[in-house]
């Protein structure tokens, strides 16, 4: 009898195994890959598991793990889907978390990490239930079925700006109380021409304020986003000469910025070249009194 109920517990824990192991296996979701579809300037690329970074190209292939960087005055185009793009703005770090699809190829998970940076999310298509689009930041978490915005994170905090459908904002945010920090969930559902920014760190009891968009104070790369909205039509001139004064300014302050470091290059050289003389100088000086103290002592030999 034990004999028995000993090979009775051996083939079902046997077929356990089989089955679970056929599950998963049958559950195991495929790695997606996603192109670079257009760039500009100096765009890097770090591959999964390596240090190295490489530069980008058109065409080039990108998978689950990848990060992506943007220098000064670069962007690039991601396609992720058919009718889902990512446009990363210059100065951006951001990491491919998830690519995958089950089985069947319906259902996608598409996680983004964004540490530095802006980017623009397009996904003209609506996801189905089982798929799912999320961007991640230090503070916040976006997640979509299908729209058009723009998330941006510094030191300030994240921005989440929509120009069309509906995105969730869900945020970790921290506050302190009687020497203690704590931490507190908030939600929020963001409409068309909203905004909000999460912080790291905020009042008790207080909420990230949703605002609608302005345009005088948006910045350059949420404008031209909002350019290419067909719901932003009525004020397209007005978007057309906001965006003109703000790549002016913009040419202004680069401008800046370089003769100030050109100029703090020149303080620099003179500085170094005012010791190189001081040295020279100093060991003139040295010499000639070696000299006149070489030629005492002769004189006192005398």
């Amino acid at each position: 009898m034990n004999t028995y109920f000993k090979k009775t517990i051996t083939i079902l824990l046997m077929l356990t195994f089989i089955i679970g192991n056929a599950t998963v296996v049958f559950a195991t979701d495929e790695l997606r890959v996603a192109k670079i579809k257009e760039l500009k300037g100096e765009v890097l690329v770090k591959k999964i598991g390596g240090e190295k970074t490489f530069n980008a190209f058109n065409g080039m292939s990108l998978v689950q793990g990848d990060s992506i960087i943007t220098k000064e005055g670069a962007s690039v185009i991601i396609e992720v889907d058919d009718e889902t793009n990512i446009t990363i703005d210059e100065n951006t770090q951001i990491n491919i978390n998830e690519l995958s699809q089950d089985n069947t190829k319906q259902n996608k998970k598409t996680n983004f990490y964004l540490s530095a940076g802006q980017v623009w999310s397009s996904i003209k298509k609506k996801l189905n239930s089982g798929s799912d689009f999320l961007i991640r930041t230090p503070t916040a978490l976006m997640g979509v079925r299908g729209t058009e915005f723009v998330v941006g994170y510094n030191q300030n905090g994240t921005t989440t700006s929509v120009l069309e459908g509906t995105v969730s904002v869900s945020s970790m945010t921290s506050f302190e109380n009687n020497n203690e920090l704590i931490q507190e969930k908030q939600e929020l559902l963001l409409e068309p021409n909203q905004s909000v920014q999460v912080k790291e760190k905020i009042r008790k009891n207080a909420k990230p304020e949703v605002k609608n968009i302005d345009i005088k104070n948006a910045n350059l790369f949420l404008l031209e986003a909002m350019k290419e909205q067909d719901n932003y039509k009525y004020i397209y001139d007005e978007l057309n000469e906001v965006i003109k004064e703000k790549k002016i300014l913009k040419g202004i302050e680069k401008a800046n910025n370089k003769a100030i470091k050109e100029a703090n290059s020149g303080n620099n050289d003179n500085n170094n070249s005012d010791n190189g003389n001081n040295g020279n100088s100093s060991n003139g000086d040295n010499k000639s009194n070696n000299g006149n103290s070489s030629s005492n002592s002769k004189n006192n030999k005398k």
